[in-house]
């Protein structure tokens, strides 16, 4: 009797060795699978793809910088054109000898026809110019008021003062695009004579 016994005992012991590993690669296989389906496998995915939104985003990046570079073609033309002659009159061009109030008011009327934009007025502030605080540097205060200016004609103009040679801080922009009418007021440098 006592070996029917141990033979009652053992039988259940034994089926419960024997399907201990399947129930340890049930429940792991419980757990890995969802995490490899929701977690894993996505990421693969866009990796093994070459990553959609990164490449998505690079491309925008890189539109937007061809976007910029052909916005600075006209100024890398005007550089060339004035880089074939020496420094110095480069350096002229960007900060001239003197303030030339006639080729200031020609230049801005000659953009005015370009952009077909109304220039009502350009006011040039005191020609004597205020010193900076670079020696022998000086500059003058242009006002404009311009009419018949939407939103990329204005910034037309803004794209002009940005990309001119000639060294200029735009100090106020006030546009108003219900009457199109923009006013510039800006501040151009030129030397004087030591």
């Amino acid at each position: 009797m006592p070996d029917e016994k141990k033979k009652l005992i053992n039988p259940g012991a034994t089926v419960l060795e024997k399907l201990m590993p399947l129930v340890v690669i049930a429940i792991a296989a419980t757990i890995l699978a969802p995490t490899y389906i929701f977690l894993l496998q996505p990421e693969l995915k866009k990796y093994l793809s070459g990553g959609e939104q990164n490449v998505q985003t690079a491309q925008e990046f890189l539109d937007k910088r061809k976007s910029y570079a052909d916005q600075l073609k006209p100024l890398q033309e005007l550089y060339e054109q004035y880089g074939s002659g020496s420094q110095a009159n480069v350096i002229e061009t960007i900060m001239p000898s003197d303030l030339d109030v006639a080729t200031i008011y020609a230049t801005f009327e000659r953009v005015g026809r370009d952009l077909d934009i109304g220039l009502q007025s350009i006011d040039i502030g005191n020609v004597d110019g205020a010193s900076s605080s670079v020696q022998g540097v000086k500059s003058v205060i242009i006002s404009m008021k311009i009419s018949g200016v939407g939103y990329e004609k204005m910034k037309d103009i803004l794209r002009y003062l940005e990309t001119t040679m000639r060294l200029t801080d735009v100090n106020v922009i006030d546009f108003d695009p219900r009457s199109k009418f923009l006013s510039l007021t800006m501040r151009v440098y030129y030397t004087t004579p030591k």
